[in-house]
């Protein structure tokens, strides 16, 4: 028998989580805007993590809406555990 993992507690609102539009549905994950600078350029890489099965129609240029912000995916990192990383580019 699989084993199968049950990831709602890991993203609930009222934790860590946040909520998303993707596709015209409401997604929840972890979301995270960490500094980077990279050859003197500096900015924010904004990151979306949630279960793949959520976006598992997600491609580059897609739209993720977080708050009142719109990204497009730039990146989907995939971990093999059913969650993915969405790495998004501001469209503001």
């Amino acid at each position: 028998m699989a084993f199968i993992e049950d990831f709602v507690e890991f993203f609930e609102t009222d934790e860590f989580a946040v909520e998303a539009t993707f596709a015209g549905e409401t997604v929840n994950g972890i979301f995270e805007e960490s500094f980077i600078e990279v050859h003197g350029v500096e900015g924010l890489h904004p990151v979306f993590t949630c279960v793949q099965a959520d976006v598992s129609g997600a491609t580059h240029g897609d739209a993720v809406t977080i708050g009142s912000v719109t990204y497009h995916v730039h990146g989907i990192q995939k971990d093999g555990t059913g969650l993915v990383a969405l790495v998004l580019e501001d469209q503001s």
